[in-house]
């Protein structure tokens, strides 16, 4: 409804907004509120409309609703977007600063480096990881620089693994190198889904050894199981062995299970040969792999 006619949308919720509380006419409000959702499609017909309404908005409504909206400026015009955040406060304000660094870093970094800049101390961080994340696409090389100098945490392990995902198109090699440097524990592992599955399509003899020679531990555990994951033209069988070395069991059991059904579709038989005898897999995953496989 909002999408089709929100001025329609928004009269009805001023009339009616305890229908909106939670889960409202509009569907899942995702933690913000009605009048955000109502905000957030009307600005995309008339950005204008949708900002006088929102400031028009009290309390929490209106600084979600006005969030939403500068978050639809910024796509076209963020430095408008900076010069109307005034009178957001909490939340809002963090939401509506790391919009505007995200959209403003795709045209123009300085700008967006210089709008971060002159936010306050505890806004920079949040708003220079988002603003990195959208660096990352065009120019990996200047924000995986940016990306040290976001302060510990989760914007910045976010940050990280933009960057290496980024830069393991071109070179996974040396983005897996540059996360192990450089990433938290929690980077490191979570850059492996998209850095060994890069590699795997360019060189997956490479990923496999790079995977198999890091040391026990969680990033091996990652890098092996992305690796498994990954190889979907390689031997079932040696990427199963590959897996039963993986030291976490949920981990490990998944990758097992998964790969024993694509096995199932190439060499019934063996794979399940492999599903009697090992004691890697648990029997409620057994019955799933030979029910998919209609046995």
């Amino acid at each position: 409804w909002a999408a089709s006619d929100p001025k329609a949308a928004a009269d009805y919720y001023a009339s009616n907004k305890s229908q909106f509380s939670g889960m409202g006419m509009l569907g899942r409000m995702g933690g913000g509120t009605g009048g955000a959702t109502i905000a957030k499609e009307w600005a995309k017909q008339d950005p204008e409309g949708a900002l006088a309404w929102a400031k028009g908005l009290e309390g929490r409504d209106g600084n979600d609703a006005t969030s939403k909206v500068l978050a639809q400026i910024a796509t076209t015009d963020p430095k408008r977007a900076a010069g109307l955040t005034s009178g957001l406060e909490g939340d809002a304000l963090t939401k509506a600063n790391v919009d505007i660094a995200k959209e403003w870093a795709k045209a123009d970094w300085s700008g967006a480096e210089s709008f971060i800049n002159g936010l306050p101390a505890d806004q920079r961080g949040d708003a220079l990881g988002a603003a990195v994340r959208s660096l990352a696409d065009d120019n990996p090389t200047l924000a995986a620089k940016k990306a040290l100098e976001i302060p510990e945490g989760d914007s910045r392990d976010d940050a990280i693994e933009s960057v290496a995902e980024s830069m393991s198109r071109e070179n996974p090699a040396d983005a897996a190198a540059w996360v192990v440097a450089n990433g938290s524990e929690k980077a490191q592992r979570d850059s492996m889904r998209n850095v060994i599955g890069n590699w795997v399509g360019q060189d997956p003899s490479a990923a496999k050894a790079w995977a198999v020679a890091q040391p026990e531990g969680g990033l091996r555990d990652s890098a092996v199981s992305s690796f498994v994951m990954s190889d979907n033209t390689g031997s079932p069988a040696e990427n199963i062995q590959l897996a039963e070395t993986i030291s976490d069991e949920r981990s490990r059991g998944w990758s097992i299970g998964m790969t024993t059904m694509r096995w199932m579709g190439e060499d019934p038989k063996a794979a399940s040969s492999y599903l009697e005898s090992s004691e890697f897999i648990d029997e409620g995953m057994k019955k799933r792999i030979l029910g998919r496989s209609g046995r």
